[in-house]
């Protein structure tokens, strides 16, 4: 691991920043929220799309060829090839500069700007960090810094117990999910992503988990619209970290609690244990 962090600049200067534009398609926010349960906004041009919709806009095209063994695209030219083969997608960091609306043409460039080698209580990782910037002719409309974590092997993470858990507010909102195999299919096809441990049950338990896994992205984007919805209010920033995952057929309780600029927010799996923890902030002047 030494030798690859030496060179870890270089593997850097050698990727290329990724750029796709497309058209914002009300559709793709309506379909996401038919996904999940949500209640189905009559979207149209000009509309603000639903909280974290963005992912699933200006999307990478893969050809099959360009696919590994777990349904990612291929390394080396826009991601880095460590010498960790596991990747997944471990929480973000974003900025709402402007509202996205449908009808609008977006850009989106995506580039690696740093990989640090990291030692945690499950062993040695890698962790990626990948600026998403979307904008349209206007300006910057959301900026965001994604987490990526590459490991050797599969990692279920420990659930935050004993003191971390007893940190957890009184939840002022809340509300329960049942992912099942019919929304993680859904979800994986509104990313346009072939990654099998979310559909694919028999690869799923040959790396190592109990059942499909749940999208990290789908889990927070229930706890962006509880937020949204509760408060009445678009995000102006939101952050989070996955620390264990999700499985299918295992209900998790979205939850969260406003403060003074924004909201706490988090999600336990069905045994109470925290998965992921979120700190949200709302734009001011909008009711």
């Amino acid at each position: 691991m030494s030798a690859a962090s030496d060179n870890l600049e270089a593997v850097i200067s050698a990727l290329e920043t990724e750029c796709i534009e497309e058209r914002i398609c009300p559709l793709t926010s309506r379909k996401l929220a038919a996904t999940l349960d949500f209640d189905v906004p009559h979207t149209a041009d000009g509309d603000e799309i639903l909280p974290l919709a963005h992912w699933l806009y200006c999307l990478p095209i893969v050809a099959h060829a360009g696919l590994d063994e777990n349904g990612h695209p291929r390394r080396g030219r826009n991601m880095p090839d460590l010498p960790f083969f596991k990747r997944m997608f471990a929480g973000s960091d974003i900025q709402f500069v402007a509202p996205m609306r449908a009808g609008a043409q977006v850009r989106r460039t995506g580039k690696v700007t740093s990989i640090l080698p990291k030692q945690g209580r499950s062993g040695a990782f890698y962790l990626v960090n990948v600026r998403q910037e979307y904008s349209d002719d206007e300006g910057p409309l959301i900026i965001e810094d994604q987490k990526i974590v590459y490991r050797k092997e599969v990692s279920h993470g420990k659930r935050e117990e004993g003191a971390q858990q007893r940190e957890l507010p009184a939840a002022e909102w809340s509300k329960t999910y049942l992912p099942d195999e019919r929304m993680l299919f859904r979800y994986s096809a509104l990313l346009f992503s072939a990654h099998r441990i979310h559909f694919d049950r028999e690869f799923t338990l040959s790396e190592g988990y109990p059942a499909l896994v749940v999208h990290g992205q789908l889990a927070a984007t229930c706890l962006a619209q509880l937020a949204v919805q509760k408060a009445g209010r678009p995000l102006k920033s939101f952050s989070y970290r996955s620390t264990a995952p999700l499985f299918e057929k295992r209900p998790f309780l979205a939850c969260g609690r406003p403060n003074d600029t924004g909201a706490e927010l988090w999600a336990l799996d069905d045994a109470g244990g925290l998965s992921i923890r979120v700190s949200a902030e709302f734009r001011t002047g909008v009711s």
